[in-house]
């Protein structure tokens, strides 16, 4: 971060330099070469800026696999207790891959989910939820599945995206779209799906 940082000082002063060569040789008059100059410093404070941005992405990085199985064990008991079965399938791939996101982050999304199925799973006659994971291409996929009630239709496209009135006791509305909203600023995607009438799943990328 240091390193990156005095990049970063560096482009500054070389596109300041830059710009005041420019504009001294445009008030003179004169075609300014300086222009190019300027330019090519920018585009350095560029490439510094996005090197910077990748540094801390990949600092705030975090090993899902042993993220996900602390996160786990902290519901067992509530699991067993409401009498619900969960399972999991993770790829081989999954094993050791990183995510970008920080342990408040993750923590949000992960036990939003996991709150909202126990919510969806009160009084259901079948109580499952299961957690499917994979890796390909610098993405992770997560796919999440309980055997609630379903997802109402008109809240499909608008779970993760905005606030919506709770439609379950116990639940805010808010929790979801927070989720939406950490998932867009890491460049990633999560959305609900409408797996069948009594099954619903959110998928995280």
């Amino acid at each position: 971060l240091v390193s990156a940082a005095a990049k970063i000082r560096r482009a500054e002063a070389d596109a300041s330099r830059g710009a005041d060569v420019s504009h001294t040789g445009a008030a003179m008059g004169a075609a300014s070469p300086a222009s190019g100059e300027y330019r090519a410093a920018l585009e350095r404070l560029q490439a510094v800026l996005a090197e910077f941005r990748d540094l801390l992405r990949r600092r705030q990085a975090l090993v899902f696999d042993a993220a996900w199985q602390a996160l786990r064990r902290e519901y067992e008991a509530r699991l067993c207790e409401a009498g619900i079965s969960f399972s999991e399938e993770l790829g081989a791939e999954v094993a050791g891959a990183s995510v970008y996101l920080n342990p408040i982050e993750f923590r949000h999304i992960f036990t939003n989910l996991f709150d909202n199925s126990l919510r969806a799973l009160r009084g259901a006659r079948r109580r499952e939820i299961r957690l499917e994971a994979s890796a390909d291409a610098g993405f992770l996929h997560v796919r999440w599945l309980d055997s609630g009630g379903g997802i109402p239709a008109d809240l499909i496209e608008a779970l993760f995206t905005r606030p919506v009135a709770p439609r379950l006791k116990g639940g805010r509305g808010q929790g979801c779209f927070l989720s939406g909203e950490i998932m867009k600023r890491r460049k990633g995607t999560i959305r609900a799906e409408q797996r069948g009438p009594q099954e619903w799943g959110a998928l995280v990328v």
